[in-house]
């Protein structure tokens, strides 16, 4: 994988990808940010990447860049030009100058790619990278499962808590019936807690939960009680 030269050397070629969000207008910056611009590429490519690229992660329609050119494997490549995608089929290793058609917007599983014209075709430049296919996720099959599987951040919301009920009864309660819910939070002693309950309507608890506060010191109530009140919206949602 390469990087872009002229835009680099900070003129960006038909070929740059440009922004699809954010579009700015400002005088050119002065030859001394240039050359720090330069120093800082040095220290992760000359021209070829010191480290690789992996897959892309998401779609290239759904990215807040725009390439010049897009590549389908097996079927096309397509062209960006007047807001549109054209569309030009393959040869043998290259692809036909001649616009065989036109769309507004891309196929998902189109993939950015380099290209460049010569007088008789269109031709890909470097390698392909293509998107990379998650695995199914796992599904829990029980709440300790689901509370083990979340990242360290939304665990530590659910540090400590009760279930009165099997997980099925308490969400035909809670999409049921009225109920009520609870939370608190405190800081003494440069500690800080919180705790959340959830009950129906008649008093009867569903669900307790507590846990300590955690953040730059020193603590404090406001914290503790947005821990709280988080904590039960994330167990609702």
């Amino acid at each position: 994988m390469q990087l872009d030269m002229p835009m680099r050397r900070g003129q960006p070629s038909p070929q740059s990808s440009t922004s699809r969000w954010h579009r700015f207008n400002q005088i050119r910056p002065p030859q001394t940010a240039w050359t720090l611009w330069k120093k800082a590429c040095l220290l992760w490519s000359d021209t070829q990447l010191s480290l690789q690229l992996k897959m892309w992660l998401y779609p290239a329609n759904e990215l807040l860049r725009q390439w010049h050119a897009y590549y389908v494997p097996k079927d096309r490549l397509y062209i960006f030009q007047n807001n549109r995608y054209d569309h030009h089929l393959p040869l043998e290793l290259e692809f036909d100058l001649d616009v065989h058609d036109s769309d507004l917007v891309l196929p998902l599983d189109a993939l950015q790619v380099s290209a460049e014209a010569t007088e008789d075709f269109w031709e890909i430049i470097g390698p392909v990278c293509h998107m990379l296919i998650p695995a199914a996720p796992i599904v829990p099959g029980s709440f300790q499962e689901f509370l083990t599987s979340l990242e360290p951040l939304e665990a530590s919301l659910f540090h400590t808590i009760e279930l009165r009920h099997p997980p099925h009864k308490i969400v035909r309660y809670l999409t049921e019936e009225t109920f009520l819910g609870v939370s608190n939070g405190a800081e003494k002693f440069k500690c800080a807690a919180f705790g959340w309950v959830l009950s129906r309507s008649n008093g009867r608890r569903l669900v307790r939960c507590a846990g300590p506060v955690y953040g730059a010191d020193p603590p404090s109530s406001f914290r503790a009680e947005g821990y709280g009140f988080l904590a039960m919206l994330r167990f609702l949602l």
